[in-house]
């Protein structure tokens, strides 16, 4: 499809091998449509509007060029090894196979999902507006000293490493599943606002960890162990095995 001017908008789905984007015109992916492309994706010229539609994309990235508006859309990268575009997303997903290299400045304001065998590492600092799902067979991994934010619920059936010293703060419950890795590889401190429930296996480090919001609920199959926590709120749980091993302040 060509057009050098105006608004096209989708009306059905679209399977196809490459996506160039290379004219003035706009793209409006449509109203909950799932559009498919199994070849590179470039982006030279002209807008791209995800809507609420879903992007599934099967290749390469090439070029910065022309705009990316999110929508309520969700744009999933589920090839092989991949370069994720910089640009703010609503919903991302992490899928296929091989790593999904990021770059600074990739901003996720809905859920991010890693599924498949995808690994990813963060290039700087990131907030997650919605929920983090760190599925089964895929590593989510913060790297350097960078900071991660999640708003909504995180639920790690893979493996989560939280490298560096930057903070990390977990809004939503977090759910360490039963296969499910938390390991802190870093430092930083890690703050945590809901639940924290542990099915898995849960290795913190020597950083701060920090329980604030009141009746919030320690829980799980298998045992926590923190060196140092404080408690900012009362009517805390504990349902299940935890074990702070130098300082506990409440």
């Amino acid at each position: 499809m060509m057009k050098n001017f105006g608004t096209a908008t989708l009306t059905s789905n679209v399977t196809a091998g490459a996506f160039t984007m290379n004219g003035a015109a706009t793209l409006n992916l449509g109203s909950g449509l799932t559009h498919t492309f199994s070849g590179a994706w470039t982006r030279t010229n002209g807008a791209l509007n995800c809507s609420s539609s879903t992007l599934n994309l099967g290749g390469a990235l090439s070029g910065t060029g022309g705009t990316f508006t999110a929508g309520t859309g969700t744009v999933n990268y589920n090839g092989a090894a991949q370069t994720i575009a910089v640009v703010t997303y609503n919903n991302l997903t992490l899928s296929g196979s091989g790593v999904k290299t990021t770059t600074a400045g990739v901003t996720v304001n809905g859920n991010l999902t890693l599924s498949g065998t995808a690994t990813a590492t963060t290039a700087g600092n990131m907030t997650i507006g919605g929920a983090l799902d760190v599925g089964t067979g895929t590593t989510f991994t913060v790297g350097a000293n960078f900071t991660l934010g999640v708003t909504g619920a995180t639920s790690v059936t893979g493996t989560l490493a939280l490298g560096g010293t930057g903070a990390k703060t977990f809004t939503g419950n977090v759910t360490v599943n039963s296969g499910g890795v938390w390991n802190e590889t870093g430092t930083g401190a890690i703050a945590y606002a809901g639940n924290l429930q542990n099915d898995g296996t849960y290795t913190a480090n020597t950083g701060l960890h920090t329980f604030s919001g009141a009746t919030k609920t320690i829980s799980g199959a298998n045992a926590i162990s923190i060196p140092t926590a404080t408690f900012n709120t009362a009517g805390n749980t504990n349902n299940g095995t935890l074990t702070v091993g130098t300082l506990l302040t409440v």
